[in-house]
């Protein structure tokens, strides 16, 4: 069944996206033990997100899987656990932003285990919401911010076919306290072409 887009009510169940090396399952408070297991309080995964502070219990990542899935009830994001070929929790993606008038979604809120960087999961999910949003939701525009110094980040959504569109300065306050610019990037539904998923 699929999602209406933000600014809707949406439908009380969420859709699992299945690709070969990755499935996107419909976050619940079931995975937040998982993602305590998989990527922890270490500093380095959350330097890359807009938080206030480093998670430092199973507590406060309860509290960030129960802030993710209130803002779904209230139509506002649609947030995934990556599942690799085994089985493991190996990071989160969500889609937010939706705007129907414009055709327009954001990708947002990817994060992954450090021990599971490197093997493609993070494209492979992006890959996944890209073709979801395009087919399913009818998303003309998909766009999404790399925090500017996160290298390994920008090649991987221009190698996905992003184009970086500008920096917005002074965009994000991070963890430390201090402002970061970030890179914007999109991706228009004329230039996906989406190869093996």
């Amino acid at each position: 069944m699929p999602i209406t887009p933000i600014g809707v009510v949406m439908h009380s169940e969420y859709p699992m996206l299945d690709g070969n090396q990755v499935k996107l399952v419909p976050l619940s408070k079931e995975h937040s033990s998982e993602l305590w297991d998989s990527v922890g309080n270490n500093p380095e995964v959350w330097k890359w997100l807009r938080l206030p502070t480093v998670p430092n219990s199973q507590v406060e990542i309860d509290l960030l899987v129960q802030k993710a899935i209130n803002e779904r009830d209230r139509g506002e994001r649609l947030p995934f656990v990556v599942v690799n070929q085994s089985g493991q929790v190996v990071g989160s993606v969500s889609l937010l932003g939706f705007n129907q008038e414009s055709e327009r979604v954001e990708i947002g809120w990817v994060f992954f285990a450090q021990k599971f960087w490197g093997r493609g999961y993070a494209s492979k999910a992006l890959k996944l919401l890209v073709h979801y949003a395009i087919q399913e939701l009818n998303a003309y525009r998909i766009q999404l911010t790399v925090m500017e110094g996160n290298d390994s980040s920008e090649r991987m959504v221009l190698k996905l076919g992003f184009k970086k569109e500008g920096i917005l300065e002074a965009y994000l306050k991070k963890v430390d306290g201090t402002r970061c610019d970030v890179g914007l990037y999109r991706i228009l539904k004329p230039e996906w072409h989406p190869n093996e998923m």
